[in-house]
Order: structure tokens, then C-alpha cells, then sequence
């Protein structure tokens, strides 16, 4: 046997092993791809669609619940979808045969005998499981993928082992195809098209070559793939970032309470509108200013020594509770402010925040009711007859100076007792009760808005003729 033909058979032996054993490896690791994103894939839908069902299940939302589920098996490639609380289903969509079907979850791609991939996720908030997600991947497709390319696979080492054959005799041609071929792959990588792969037919310096050329090719394919994996989870999450930023965004420029932020330095850091409005600016216009152009003096020269005291000694004045402190418009007006102020801390710097309630109407409205009721204890102090306040129980409520005079009872010893035990002699006591009962029950008494002649007993228990006027107030019902 000539040279040749040991060459030939020893390339076509040594390529049907390799061939065999690339079929081998390309189906394995064909399959075991399809099991991870079959597998991965499945238990992700499931626990998207149990984040996105928790407020839906807490408050038995069926609707929502059954439109999400609907929307993902239209996207999705998914058989059926089933929604249940601790109690029972609350949804399920999708084949009937499939959803009929006792559920078992899948663990692996080779259990599955009916083509439909079984997944299951918990629908949990802060640890506490409140129902279950279960759901079926279509993998029938798969299946067949995996059959198609093993037989693909066979094909092509087949007709590869033939042209071996036949052109291994020319084996110096061969092995200048083998360094065309490692040019060609070289210019698909410079391409773009990492990953391209070289045959390597022997251990030679040329076979040396190929295999660091598909190591390196493989290498970069995989960083490639590392880099665009890292890059998608990087974009999704500063997708996620900035929903959330503009969420609480529109809540903080939203707020009906004045909020403030500021810095460790007591720099504004930001400010929604209604704080800014309290002070008659506008938000940019205050942030990067110190929040003591909002304080008058003194509170405005000693603030920052405040917040340096703070962060050395950690002894707060303020931070955690809320007092009564006051501001400073644009304008130089001063106004009372309720102020709560909490503490947080944003990558290891200090942030704090504010909570501010203009108080200027409480104020007046407070100022207004000291002002009437200084008003009228002077009017009924002043007043030259006695005037005496009593509730439907007959119970003193308000006793003047001058009732105070004629009936010689202190005012702090008859507030909240009967009237007619202490000014109503004995024997007309029976004919007032009676005259108290009729205008519960009626609403009307013959003295109301008349003036009569009436005996009243002193607190010695003698008794003097008075001139009794009687008038009905409503307060508060």
C-alpha cells in the first residue's frame, strides 16, 4: 500500500472519529442548550407573570389577571396559563387538553412526553406565599429541531468523510487548501463573524495553527456574547432605573406638601413645587443654594453650625420630629412653617429630607378664636346683670362676674352643677324640673324670649325677688 493510500485511510479513519464525535458533542450540547432556555426560560415567564400578578391576587383582581395572562400566551409561545390563590384557580387560559392535565413541574427536557414544558413560580410579597403561577412551554418544535440537526449533523460528516476520501491523495493540495482555509476564516473573524471555525485534520504545525485559531475564535465569540449579555441586562436596567426615577418624580413634584432635600453641606439638592411656592420662587431657582436663604435671622447664621454639630456628636434638635420654626419669602416676609426633617444616607453620603406645612391660616384662625372668646368672657364680665349659661341638663356652663355677685357662689364651684339645685328655691324646684322635661321634648318653654318676675335663692338659702329673660343658643347641635 502506497503512501498515499495510508495517508487516505488514516485521514478517513481519523475524520470519521472526529466527525462522529463532533455529531455527538453538536447534539449534546444542542440539547442541553434547549434544556437551559426551555428550563430558564419557562421558570422566568413564571416568576414575571407572579411579580406581575401580586396586587392582582391580593385583591382577586380577575379581570387584570386574565388580561395579563391572555396578552403573555398571545407574545409568548405558551400552552396554557393557570393563576390560583391559597384557596383555588383564579385564571386559567390556553388548550384544554394541556390545562386538563394533572400539573407536574419539569425538571429536565428529556421528562417531557406530551411536547409541553411544565413550569411553576410562587406569587410571594415579603416572604409570604399568597398563590401560584403554573404554566406550559410548547417544545414540540424543539424536539424536532433536535432530530432535524442530528440527522443534519450525519448528513454533513457523511458527505465530509466522502470528499476526505477523495481528496486526501492529494495531499499537498490539501494542505494548502487548509492554510487557505485558515485565511478565509481569518478575514470572517476581522468581519465580524466570531466564532468561525477551522477544520483541523492532523498535528501538524498547520493542525497547531487551526486549533489556536478556533480557540482564539471561540474565545472571542464568547467574550462577544459575554459583553452583549452584559450589555442587555445594563440597558434593561437603566430602562427600570429611569421608570422608577420619573415615578418618584411626578410623586415629589406632585406632592401637596412642600418637600426639600438637602445635602450634607446644607445645599438644596431639590425642591418640589409646592415648597418652592411656600417661599415664592421658582424649583431651579432654589437648588444649589443653602436652605438658609428660606430662614430669617437667627436660624439663617446658625444653621450650618447646627448640621456640622449633628454629623460630629450625632445629637439631633430636630431630625425625626416635627416642630414649629419659621420662614422667609422672596420678598422678606416671615411666616410660621410646621417642619419634620428625616435622615438617609445615599451612596455613603448624607441626605435629609424635609416636610414643610405653611401654618399662617391655622394662625390666624387661632389667633381669631383668642381674639373672639377674649371678646366675649369682656362682654359678659361687663355686663351689669347676671348671665348664667346652662346645657338641656340644666348644668351650669358659664357663670359671669355679676351672677357671681348676686348669688354669692364662686364661679369655680358652680360650673357643671344644676342650676336649680343651687339658685331655684326648694318650692319651685318640682314646677322648673317639669318646665326643663317639657322643652326636651317639645322644643318649647312659656319663658323662652320673656321677661318674668321670679323668687331666686343666695347661697345662704335666702331667697330675693329677680327679673328672669331666657334665650335658647344652638352650638354644634
Amino acid at each position: 500500500m502506497s503512501i498515499r493510500l495510508k495517508i487516505a485511510a488514516g485521514v478517513a479513519l481519523l475524520q470519521a472519529i472526529l466527525f462522529s464525535f463532533l455529531v455527538w458533542i453538536g447534539v449534546g450540547h444542542l440539547v442541553d442548550t434547549l434544556q437551559e432556555e426551555v428550563s430558564s426560560g419557562s421558570a422566568a415567564e413564571a416568576r414575571l407573570l407572579a411579580d406581575l400578578s401580586v396586587d392582582a391576587v391580593l385583591s382577586t383582581d380577575l379581570a387584570r389577571l386574565e388580561s395579563m395572562a391572555r396578552n403573555m400566551l398571545n407574545v409568548e409561545d405558551l400552552v396554557y396559563i393557570r393563576i390560583s390563590d391559597i384557596d383555588r384557580v383564579l385564571v386559567e387560559i390556553g388548550e384544554p387538553a394541556a390545562l386538563a392535565k394533572p400539573f407536574r413541574v419539569d425538571g429536565h427536557f428529556d421528562e417531557v412526553e406530551d411536547g409541553v414544558f411544565d413550569a411553576a413560580a410562587d406569587i410571594s410579597l415579603d416572604g409570604e406565599r399568597f398563590g401560584r403561577v403554573e404554566l406550559g412551554v410548547a417544545v414540540t418544535e424543539a424536539v424536532q429541531l433536535v432530530e432535524a440537526s442530528r440527522q443534519h449533523m450525519l448528513g454533513i460528516a457523511a458527505v465530509s468523510l466522502l470528499l476526505v476520501v477523495l481528496f486526501s491523495l492529494f495531499l499537498a493540495k490539501y494542505l494548502t487548501a487548509g492554510l487557505e482555509r485558515l485565511a478565509v476564516a481569518a478575514k470572517e473573524v476581522s468581519a465580524g463573524n466570531l466564532g468561525t471555525q477551522v477544520a483541523v485534520p492532523n498535528e501538524d504545525e498547520l493542525g497547531i495553527a487551526a486549533k489556536a485559531f478556533n480557540s482564539m475564535s471561540l474565545r472571542l465569540s464568547e467574550s462577544q456574547k459575554a459583553m452583549q449579555h452584559q450589555v442587555a441586562e445594563s440597558r434593561e436596567l437603566a430602562e427600570q432605573l429611569a421608570e422608577k426615577e420619573q415615578r418618584l418624580t411626578t410623586i415629589f413634584n406632585s406632592a401637596v406638601e412642600g418637600l426639600i432635600t438637602i445635602d450634607a453641606n446644607g445645599i438644596i439638592d431639590d425642591i418640589n413645587p409646592s415648597a418652592a411656592t411656600l417661599f415664592d420662587y421658582k424649583p431651579q431657582e432654589l437648588i444649589g443654594r443653602n436652605i438658609s436663604c428660606l430662614m430669617p435671622e437667627p436660624d439663617k447664621s446658625a444653621h450650618d453650625g447646627y448640621l456640622a454639630s449633628y454629623l460630629q456628636t450625632g445629637k439631633a434638635n430636630i431630625i425625626g420630629s416635627s416642630r414649629e420654626v419659621e420662614g422667609i419669602t422672596r420678598e422678606g416676609k416671615v411666616f410660621p412653617l410646621e417642619l419634620s426633617v428625616s435622615e438617609t444616607q445615599v451612596r455613603g453620603q448624607h441626605l435629609f429630607v424635609g416636610i414643610i406645612r405653611d401654618l399662617s391660616e391655622r394662625k390666624r384662625y387661632e389667633a381669631e378664636i383668642r381674639r373672639s372668646s377674649a371678646m366675649m368672657t369682656a362682654l359678659v364680665n361687663a355686663n351689669l346683670d347676671a348671665l348664667i349659661t346652662i346645657d338641656l341638663n340644666g348644668d351650669i356652663v358659664e357663670f359671669s362676674r355679676m351672677a357671681e355677685q348676686m348669688f354669692g357662689h364662686p364661679r369655680g364651684e358652680v360650673m357643671g352643677c344644676n342650676m336649680g339645685e343651687l339658685l331655684v328655691p326648694s318650692e319651685l324646684r318640682a314646677q322648673h324640673d317639669a318646665g326643663m322635661e317639657n322643652y326636651k321634648r317639645s322644643g318649647e318653654g312659656p319663658v323662652l324670649g320673656q321677661r318674668i318676675e321670679v323668687p331666686a335663692m343666695r347661697r345662704g338659702g335666702d331667697t330675693f325677688p329677680a327679673e328672669l329673660a331666657v334665650q335658647k343658643i344652638e352650638v354644634e347641635g
